[in-house]
């Protein structure tokens, strides 16, 4: 009789249950009680209660005004250098196209490598480059083709991530309030646009260009510090085992290992659809 492969959910609910316990053992053990919040906040902004989320909403809100800051002053950028409509549209598709192409294996990566990490890389790529335009046009030597590189760059890092950052989110959050963070995440985006394109337009009209370059090169300094002062400690105790613990449980079993995850989601939407 020929023995069977135990199913991956199994394993992954064994992970979970020795994860609990583990945790239930620790908070017996410990006398100090969980963190739990002080703040009052409404009921609609419930997902500010963590910590960790905090960090990212606030960093996030002034990363993303710096971006829609260069965003505009990089089309007066483009115009100014070259008044031709070909390399403004030129510079846009190579900003947006690494998204499309590249946000499919992103995720996959998402899901193998620590998301802190990966948000760590891309942001500090977006910083570099904000910083190196800026650079250039103060020194009046920036040129076209620089722009465009940058650009590239900058959507590369883009195509990373996002699907880090709404992974990530869970994890800061958990499934109770993911709802109300994809809320608030929702409202940063809209809300960092309309406040961006108005600063950015009186600032490149009475400054130029490279103060919003400046500008964003330096915004992306929030979001690196808010995810280098993190604390990914579980809630089950201060001794806890670190949160990353339940990423390795839960996707490197073997199970897992002998598959490759973007097949898996493909035929997982094919049978929704």
């Amino acid at each position: 009789m020929q023995s069977r492969a135990t199913p991956e959910y199994v394993l992954l609910y064994y992970s979970l249950f020795k994860l609990d316990e583990e945790c239930a053992l620790v908070s017996s053990a410990s006398s100090a009680p969980p963190p739990r919040s002080r703040l009052r906040l409404p009921h609609a902004l419930r997902a500010l209660h963590h910590r960790n989320y905090r960090l990212l909403f606030f960093g996030q809100l002034i990363a993303h005004i710096g971006f829609w800051m260069q965003a505009t002053a990089q089309g007066w950028l483009v115009l100014r250098l070259t008044d031709a409509p070909f390399w403004l549209g030129a510079i846009a598709a190579a900003q947006s196209l690494p998204v499309l192409i590249l946000s499919v294996p992103a995720g996959a990566l998402a899901d193998r490598v620590p998301k802190r990490t990966l948000l760590l890389i891309t942001q500090g790529t977006a910083m570099a480059m904000a910083l190196i335009l800026a650079l250039l046009i103060f020194s009046d030597t920036v040129q076209v083709w620089h722009v465009l590189i940058a650009a590239l760059m900058v959507g590369i890092a883009s195509a990373f991530e996002n699907p880090a950052r709404q992974a990530f989110t869970i994890e800061l959050v958990g499934r109770d309030d993911l709802m109300n963070a994809i809320a608030l995440d929702s409202t940063v985006m809209n809300g960092a646009r309309i406040i961006g394109l108005a600063v950015a337009g009186a600032l490149v009209a009475a400054t130029g260009e490279g103060p919003a370059f400046l500008f964003n090169g330096l915004s992306v300094l929030a979001v690196i510090g808010g995810l280098l002062v993190m604390l990914f400690i579980l809630s089950c105790g201060s001794n806890a085992a670190p949160i990353h613990r339940l990423r390795r449980l839960s996707f490197r079993s073997p199970g897992n290992r002998s598959r490759s995850s973007i097949p898996s989601s493909a035929r997982f939407c094919w049978r929704q659809y």
